[in-house]
């Protein structure tokens, strides 16, 4: 009788709480009932997704741009039990960039931080404005100087040449993916201006996008697209679905890249860098501790400097 009792009680607790979600999920949305917005895909289940399973897909910046010519540029949205406020109208986003109150949603850019970093941490790109984020944003400010990109302009020739060359080997008439040879050439570019290393993506023989140092960062960057659709899907989804734990496994490769680049930048005297981004990191400090920044702190900055540049 007393674990019947305490069974019951358990799922009156449980039921209450449910009830009271959905009721609080139903006032929102009469509260925000005004706002114009595309209703949720026929079905039982997607009642509960909302506008969710739409956007299951990569085609997320399609959907947005229809869902902003049919609805407006402001239109409101509903994934599971939350509401989400679309802002296409450039006005407004504007405005609303310009108010200080309105910082980072740390949940939603959290996804991002998988990306940039193996342990998940924020870095410029995903970070609310902290002390530590002025300071990131400020040195790589003074790094992007016309200075400090002119001194870099011989190496980049070497790099550009050797492209040129990679295209002619390959003959005049065969097909040339210039998609693949535009972002080994940014890459490279990136890391050449910001932290004084050639990342060798135009020196890869390899002519399609299947694989190499280009292949590796699109598989992870697709991974992120996928979880912004797909809620749980680096928590709980990657035990069930192989696709998931193949996404896992593009960004811990992509992670490497960036990692093996912060071992060489800490065998390197950071005042031999100048200007550039990696001598501005390498020299800052923390405000928050006074030390120089980890490498903790210091990944998913680099990281965002190629990837978000990328």
């Amino acid at each position: 009788m007393v674990f019947a009792a305490v069974i019951a009680a358990l799922l009156t607790v449980v039921f209450s709480w449910v009830f009271w979600h959905i009721y609080q999920v139903y006032l929102q949305s009469l509260q925000l009932s005004p706002i114009p917005g595309p209703p949720a895909a026929p079905g039982r289940l997607n009642a509960v997704l909302g506008n969710l399973s739409d956007l299951s897909g990569n085609q997320h910046h399609r959907t947005t741009t229809r869902w902003s010519e049919e609805y407006g540029g402001v239109c409101r949205l509903r994934f599971l039990d939350k509401h989400v406020i679309l802002i296409a109208d450039p006005v407004i986003a504007c405005e609303m960039l310009k108010d200080k109150s309105m910082d980072k949603s740390t949940r939603a850019y959290a996804i991002l931080n998988a990306l940039f970093d193996d342990k998940g941490h924020s870095g410029l790109l995903t970070s609310q404005m902290t002390p530590r984020w002025r300071a990131v944003r400020k040195a790589v400010a003074s790094a992007l100087s016309p200075q400090t990109l002119r001194a870099s302009f011989p190496k980049l020739r070497i790099v550009a040449q050797r492209l040129v060359e990679k295209v002619r080997l390959h003959g005049p008439d065969l097909p040339v993916d210039m998609d693949l040879l535009c972002a080994q050439l940014s890459w490279d570019i990136i890391g050449i201006v910001g932290f004084d290393t050639d990342m060798g993506a135009t020196k890869e023989t390899r002519h399609d996008a299947s694989s190499g140092t280009i292949a590796t960062v699109r598989a992870g960057m697709q991974e992120i697209e996928q979880r912004w659709g797909q809620p749980y899907r680096a928590e709980l989804w990657k035990y069930l679905l192989p696709a998931a734990r193949k996404g896992e496994q593009d960004l811990k490769a992509v992670h490497v890249i960036i990692r093996d680049l912060l071992t060489k930048l800490r065998k390197v005297d950071p005042e031999s860098l100048g200007n550039m981004i990696a001598g501005q990191l390498l020299r800052l400090k923390d405000p928050q501790t006074g030390q120089l920044m980890s490498d903790d702190a210091l990944m998913p900055e680099i990281g965002t400097m190629f990837l978000a540049g990328f």
